[in-house]
């Protein structure tokens, strides 16, 4: 089902690409979400949430997004990308309104939980897996992600700036919004790429135990077993850094706010830089595998080598070997999942890599703060470890690769 000419089809019945109607979407999506993430520990702040709440929020929206991940991947699979891309984005739309409309935390809690029930993006690389060969698969995924840095680098500027003139209602409404704008976009231009064939009875035939069954069958390959494996290491690693880089700027270096902003627009601006330009040119010569296994290396020089001096030099070179470190990684993995998955499965393979993201970013800030509080070096060197893991891994997957 995957390859060129099914691309070339696609875009032939339709005025505008289906990647790019998949980038726009991702864009708007990654937007909207960027809008209102970083308002809500104010917002619950508002209605007196104590520090654990806030921990709450964010550790429902991942739990909710381990669960629905892979469920509504291999959905996907079975009933069409298009239909549960619009199902993802109208439970968006619905947990931007409950957002705009709280007028106490269990509202905002609901709200997160919903949002955690929406899973673009799994479906989404799914879907550029559909219309792409294998020569062509990581660029076009990396061009598409690259659409979600775009959204961290836009969607918090946005939000700040209408936060201004209405305080938390008017980002929530341009969010419900641009979600609604999603929506029309997906339905009146995003082709389907699944084949159907006799849908309703396949739908009838399912049930969440056989979905579970079908999600257990894919995770016992090995090489998926070893490739998820560098999803939750590096997932865990890198979800320690919003909470490790504005405590350690402000110890080490005395910088607050407005440079830890600065540092995060950069990290979005190198993640645009190595998804959309960069690894479609290294993965014309280099396999998945050797590009994984290079970004962990540089992520564990960066993590290893930035408390090492109290150098505002050193650190934003280790920002910089890290950053690139994990882009690489996040799309060369999501290009390899694929290659190693049969078409009918992308949906539930891809959706499982994303539910193992999203669990492994639950401990990961919990365990670098508590480290943190120990000695600021101590976090470093936890991520560390479990990035050293990943490159074991990774060099086992080379070796049962070749």
């Amino acid at each position: 089902m995957s390859g060129e000419w099914e691309e070339d089809n696609l875009q032939g019945s339709r005025r505008i690409p289906p990647l790019t109607i998949i980038f726009i979407t991702l864009l708007i999506d990654s937007i909207g979400y960027g809008l209102v993430i970083p308002l809500i520990p104010f917002y619950a702040l508002e209605f007196g949430a104590s520090s654990t709440l806030l921990g709450l929020l964010v550790a429902v929206f991942a739990l909710m997004q381990f669960f629905f991940a892979p469920l509504l991947g291999r959905l996907s699979d079975k009933v069409g990308r298009r239909r549960i891309l619009i199902y993802s984005l109208l439970f968006s739309a619905i947990s931007f309104i409950i957002f705009t409309a709280s007028f106490s935390f269990i509202m905002l809690l609901i709200s997160r939980i919903i949002a955690g029930m929406a899973t673009e993006y799994g479906v989404a690389y799914a879907y550029i897996s559909d219309l792409t060969g294998e020569r062509s698969r990581t660029s076009a995924i990396g061009k598409v992600g690259a659409a979600s840095n775009i959204g961290i680098i836009l969607g918090p500027v946005l939000g700040g700036f209408v936060n201004i003139y209405g305080r938390f209602w008017l980002p929530g409404l341009t969010a419900i919004a641009l979600t609604i704008l999603n929506l029309m976009l997906v339905y009146f231009f995003l082709p389907e790429t699944v084949k159907l064939k006799n849908t309703s009875v396949n739908c009838e035939n399912s049930t969440p135990l056989s979905y579970i069954k079908d999600i257990a069958l894919i995770v016992k390959s090995p090489i998926i077993q070893l490739a998820l494996g560098i999803v939750f290491a590096m997932g865990f690693a890198f979800a320690a850094m919003p909470v490790v880089l504005p405590l350690y700027s402000w110890d080490v270096f005395g910088l607050g706010e407005a440079a830890v902003g600065v540092f995060f627009a950069y990290i979005g601006v190198i993640g645009f830089i190595i998804q959309f330009i960069l690894i479609g040119r290294i993965s014309k010569s280099v396999k998945d595998e050797l590009i994984i296994l290079t970004g962990i290396f540089l992520t564990l020089i960066g993590v290893f080598t930035m408390p090492l001096l109290p150098s505002i030099i050193l650190f934003m070179t280790s920002v910089t070997i890290i950053s690139v470190g994990v882009f690489l990684v996040d799309v060369a993995i999501c290009s390899f999942l694929s290659k190693k998955t049969n078409p009918e499965d992308y949906g539930v393979t891809l959706g499982v890599s994303e539910s193992v993201s999203s669990i492994a970013r639950i401990p990961g800030p919990i365990i670098a703060g508590l480290a943190y509080q120990l000695a600021i070096p101590a976090p470093f060197y936890v991520a560390g470890s479990l990035i050293l893991a990943a490159l074991f891994l990774s060099a086992t997957i080379i070796v049962k690769s070749a």
